[in-house]
């Protein structure tokens, strides 16, 4: 049935609806529903173009894997129900067709769907010599000959399980075949030491940017029994069907392709493609069948993977995962099975205006639980291509009663049962290792409690970015940077736009990649330096992803000086490090954008001072004077990684304080009388300490002085540094500069000794 007047205006009122019975906002459930299968995970879905591989996997339906460590560095993919995730059809050259279209000379089975549940047939054995090789299958059942379903399956299991090297093969060639990783970021990784990067003391996938990181290790990862990588598939989630391909259309599912459609779900194109698909005949009775060894079942699989692939859009699959994932439990008990939701998901879709998926999702899986629910206590559930086959109709009242029950718990409490998945399992590509699921959900819980209206939307909002802020954190350890990017994409395409408006959206679009490179900057500071080569692929990465035209100066500048970092911490590889450095620098110096200003010229201007190039330096160090010292206004930041290419003085202070910010004109005049003193020009030095002790005066920042108390140290001018140090102590908060006063002498005591 179609949604009705108010259901519509429910669902398009996102952002102040709440649904009754859960008492959750649709605004907040959307943002669970957006978190536990976010976007960046349906994307990656892709089906399997071969016709004949079928099943959640092949159709890019699959959930998340759900992981659960088994011991220390070992870890194991959930499997909860028995359905398979590929499942390979092999179908053999038999001509089977029903009785109105058979050609009996040339058939080898008739199919017959007398006495048999709706969606279920027998295949008579047709007497005219085509079929003498498999006479040992026939079963006689009322003076009529059958194929036997059994004895064909379990003849056609023997053969596979005697040619088990070339089934087992079908998977590798299946994996390897379209499969593959993104190879616009594999350079990301180029030069990378192998042993720089281990991935195996947590559970990874081969999905995503982690993916690139895995192909360069898995020669190595096979032969350690502690790898963390999680295949995509595993042989014991893959089946190999026999099956029979029907010459025509069952009759018995006409209506599907003449039924009414509110909503021109799927279109008349569509409709006819599914059509041109075959159907087959698979060795599979009815549960409650009396002739379970001679009945088959028709298979629309190949139908439903086209119209997946034609008319399914990834808002729609993020539903159907999601109620996937809230019946999880439910049907790793047995009697609700994974066709009972994908019939209901169908239905859904011809009955729910397409927009209103994207529109509010929260609606529509709450949509999907009460169909599921409502179709259980009526035992009436159609099959979506058989409309006369209800899937329901062999539970008994005890089953019933045990599903309505559970599903109904899990109505009221949709995010709960997620939440449970979460702290059970690691949910891999979806969310961080070891991340804590509750407390990341706990304050926008508490919000969703007392939400009640849009007026309250834009601090809603504001909880769901520091939500999706906590995620992106855990990924950058893990090396998930494609997911670090993607999760605040998320959020601004699904929650900003709508709640703030677009011109808030494009803004915080155009900051991701800053903001991103504040955060690698801010996390390098407390990695030890061998690890330098994190930041150095995250600024690799944001690069290939982010920078267009002639942008990204900022990107460039701290790869740069990442590069100038690890040639000090790396010495076998300085001299190649710091020609990466200095065509780094040179590429920010002719790009436009954020970071394109004087701090790169400090920057670039201090890689050549250590690297002996003094002269060159000075003309990038007077163009910073030139424009800052009236109106400073840039910053340089210097962190742990940085400290390893400043002098000694300010290593002392980084280390100290954990990293050194000052304007960019006061560096430039500390690194300016450096170079002037190196190139023995006594004169430009005095005019330089001059300027460096005005732009002291004149920007108020008495931890400047530390710098020029510094320069005058390097000088010899020990008074003159006493001098400045003294005026900078005046900062409560500048300690270090204590260190480089002379000690005051120590008090006498009442006896005269000194205390």
């Amino acid at each position: 049935m179609a949604v009705g007047r108010r259901d519509c205006k429910v669902a398009s009122d996102f952002i102040s609806s709440r649904d009754e019975i859960s008492g959750l906002p649709h605004l907040h459930f959307a943002f669970a529903i957006h978190s536990f299968v976010p976007r960046r995970y349906v994307e990656t879905q892709n089906p399997v173009a071969t016709p004949s591989v079928v099943g959640n996997y092949a159709e890019g339906m699959r959930i998340p894997p759900l992981v659960i460590q088994k011991s220390k560095n070992t870890f194991e993919k959930k499997k909860f129900i028995p359905d398979s995730d590929v499942t390979f059809l092999h179908v053999k050259d038999v001509i089977v067709d029903f009785p109105d279209s058979i050609d009996a000379d040339q058939a080898n089975y008739v199919i017959s769907t007398e006495s048999c549940h709706a969606g279920y047939c027998r295949l008579k054995i047709l007497d005219n010599g085509n079929n003498e090789k498999y006479a040992n299958l026939a079963i006689d059942h009322k003076g009529i000959n059958y194929l036997g379903s059994k004895k064909s399956d379990m003849q056609f299991r023997t053969k596979i399980s005697t040619n088990k090297k070339a089934i087992d093969s079908m998977l590798s060639t299946l994996l390897n075949k379209g499969h593959g990783f993104d190879v616009k970021f594999m350079d990301v990784f180029s030069g990378v030491p192998n042993d720089s990067f281990n991935l195996n003391r947590r559970p990874h996938t081969s999905v995503g940017f982690s993916g690139i990181l895995v192909s360069a290790q898995k020669e190595e990862d096979k032969n350690k029994a502690s790898s963390g990588l999680i295949e995509d598939v595993y042989q014991d989630e893959v089946d190999h069907q026999l099956a029979f391909q029907c010459k025509t259309w069952p009759p018995i599912a006409n209506d599907w392709k003449t039924r009414e459609r509110t909503f021109q779900w799927p279109s008349a194109a569509t409709i006819d493609k599914v059509l041109h698909c075959p159907v087959h005949v698979v060795p599979v009775c009815h549960s409650s069948s009396g002739n379970a060894d001679i009945e088959w079942k028709l298979s629309f699989a190949v139908a439903e993977k086209r119209l997946i692939a034609e008319e399914v859009g990834d808002t729609q699959r993020q539903c159907y995962l999601v109620l996937y994932m809230l019946c999880l439990s439910i049907m790793a008990e047995g009697i609700l099975k994974i066709s009972h939701i994908r019939s209901i998901f169908f239905h859904a879709c011809e009955n729910l205006e397409t927009r209103m998926w994207h529109k509010n999702p929260a609606f529509c899986v709450l949509y999907l639980l009460d169909h599921l629910i409502k179709s259980i206590k009526k035992k009436q559930l159609p099959c979506y291509f058989v409309k006369l086959n209800n899937m329901m109709d062999h539970l008994t009242d005890l089953q019933v009663s045990q599903l309505e029950r559970r599903l109904t718990n899990v109505r009221r409490k949709p995010i709960e049962e997620l939440l449970c998945l979460g702290e059970t399992y690691t949910i891999l590509d979806v969310f961080p290792y070891n991340l804590n699921i509750r407390k990341l959900f706990a304050a926008v819980l508490a919000d969703a409690k007392s939400y009640k209206d849009i007026a309250q939307a834009q601090q809603s909002v504001a909880y769901f970015i520091n939500a999706s802020n906590a995620v992106c954190n855990g990924f950058y350890h893990e090396y998930g940077f494609d997911h670090c990017a993607s999760v605040f994409e998320d959020v601004i395409d699904n929650f900003v736009e709508p709640v703030l408006g677009k011109e808030e959206a494009v803004n915080q679009r155009d900051y991701i990649p800053h903001l991103l490179n504040q955060r690698n900057i801010e996390f390098s500071n407390d990695l030890p330096p061998d690890d330098i080569w994190k930041p150095i692929t995250f600024c690799r990465f944001l690069i290939v992803r982010y920078v267009e035209g002639n942008t990204g100066a900022g990107l460039y500048e701290h790869l740069a000086c990442l590069h100038h970092a690890a040639a000090n911490i790396f010495k076998e590889r300085r001299l190649e490090l710091l020609k990466t450095a200095d065509v780094q620098f040179n590429e920010a110096l002719k790009r436009e954008g954020e970071g394109h200003g004087a701090g790169l010229f400090v920057d670039y201007a201090h890689f050549l001072c250590t690297c002996g190039r003094h002269e060159e330096a000075v003309p990038h160090i007077m163009r910073v004077i030139s424009t800052e010292k009236e109106k400073p206004e840039s910053v340089n930041y210097y962190g742990r990684m940085e400290s390893h290419t400043v002098d000694s003085y300010l290593q002392n202070e980084i280390n100290t304080n954990g990293g050194i910010e000052v304007l960019s004109v006061v560096f430039a005049y500390y690194l300016l009388v450096d170079c002037y003193n190196v190139m023995k020009k006594t004169t430009d030095v005095e005019n330089a300490l001059e300027g460096f002790e005005k732009v002291c005066e004149q920007c108020g920042d008495l931890k400047a002085y530390n710098l020029l108390g510094y320069t005058y140290l390097k000088l010899g001018e020990k008074d003159k540094a006493t001098k400045t140090f003294t005026r900078a102590q005046k900062e409560p908060s500048n300690k270090i500069v204590k260190q480089y006063l002379p000690k005051p002498p120590a008090k006498k005591g009442k006896n005269g000794h000194r205390k």
